[in-house]
């Protein structure tokens, strides 16, 4: 079992609490992203998994064995670092086949190991070459491929491809995947990048200010945030999020009225303590219709962005600025006049004293059982 289980973890540096009480468990061989802007303790955390950061508190436990006290070259973990620390003086070939080092393999099942991960990798032809040599993209699949050669059941990795461009990002994220998918070791990947967390992780652990925030898949980070930091941190254009009240079965938004449906009216009558309730809804969730209908509520254009496949229309609501994402084939300019309508399926809501999710009604795929709330 090549789980890792962090139990109440805090890390300090002086006075400052860095990692804050941060219980995780990451299951056996699945790729967990750790996610959060500057700052929030998620490469702090891969450090102590790691053993190259001493833990303040808390217990680590890897395949069940604690390893708080285990040294970093005792915990069998594979890691991957930003800046891809490469050996200058060593060829492509050298620096995949120091990764077997400790293994002390015969030269020939080194041979083998090592042509086959540089085929694996598309680095054929490069064997010969020093890494100055290299481009970018070329350099950090040399990374990947040193530690993947390893075959360790933890693959840890910060930011791996912060360096890349656009374009050889999208190459590398679905190389990282098919690495997984070859070893299956237990994969940590951090980054701030929220297109690499979705599209890489079968989990995503939200964190900020050394607390975690939100851990689930990537649909229900996405659709179902755990709170209004998540929601505002996941998207672009994030989620809408601003203030609203009930009044009786209707929502009231800078004095506009919108009716709920009473699956949603029911649900919050039973969340709430008072009326005021601060609401979300995403961007292409929102109708932007040229003339009135019934449950639409006035809306004028501020400006438009382009996407290229999309648009982003940003419009004023009764003095609340909101953006919707509509076509292509929709000339929209500043100034136009409009009529919005907030489809229920598409609305979530927050307690606007602890900012956290109330839920989701049945009838528009919620649960019962709580979401994995910041505590």
């Amino acid at each position: 079992m090549n789980d890792i289980r962090l139990e109440h973890i805090t890390k300090k540096y002086g006075g400052n609490e860095v990692v804050s009480d941060l219980t995780l468990p990451i299951r056996p061989g699945e790729r967990m992203i750790l996610l959060g802007p500057s700052g929030c303790g998620k490469s702090t955390t891969l450090r102590m998994i790691s053993g190259l950061t001493e833990i303040t508190s808390g217990d680590l436990y890897m395949g069940g064995v604690r390893m708080n006290d285990v040294g970093c070259g005792d915990r069998n973990v594979a890691m991957v670092f930003q800046n891809y620390a490469l050996f200058p003086h060593m060829t492509v070939y050298q620096n995949i086949a120091f990764g077997l080092r400790t293994l002390k393999l015969p030269k020939a099942e080194v041979k083998k190991r090592v042509l086959a991960m540089i085929e694996t990798l598309e680095l054929s032809g490069l064997e010969k070459r020093l890494p100055r040599e290299l481009s970018g993209g070329q350099r950090q699949r040399v990374a990947l491929a040193r530690a993947a050669i390893k075959n360790a059941p933890y693959f840890l990795l910060d930011e791996p491809l912060s360096n890349l461009d656009v374009q050889l990002r999208a190459h590398a994220r679905k190389e990282l995947v098919r690495i997984h998918e070859l070893n299956r070791s237990t994969f940590l990947y951090v980054t701030h990048d929220q297109i690499e967390a979705m599209t890489i992780g079968q989990r995503v652990a939200i964190l900020n200010k050394g607390k975690l925030q939100m851990v689930d898949t990537p649909h229900n980070i996405y659709y179902r945030p755990a709170n209004v930091f998540c929601a505002r941190f996941i998207g672009t254009p994030p989620m809408n999020v601003f203030p609203a009240e009930l009044e009786e079965s209707a929502l009231v938004v800078a004095g506009h009225r919108i009716r709920l449906s009473p699956a949603w009216g029911r649900r919050l009558a039973s969340s709430l303590k008072g009326p005021r309730v601060t609401a979300g809804i995403r961007p292409e969730e929102i109708i932007l219709r040229p003339s009135e209908r019934e449950n639409t509520v006035p809306a004028t254009v501020k400006y438009v962005e382009n996407y290229g496949n999309s648009l982003g229309v940003y419009f004023e609501l009764g003095g609340l600025e909101m953006v919707a994402t509509v076509g292509q084939n929709r000339p929209l300019s500043q100034g136009d006049a409009l009529f919005a309508e907030f489809p229920d399926a598409g609305l979530s809501f927050f307690d606007p004293e602890t900012e956290k999710n109330v839920g989701y009604p049945e009838e528009y795929g919620g649960e019962n059982k709580p979401l994995h709330l910041a505590k």
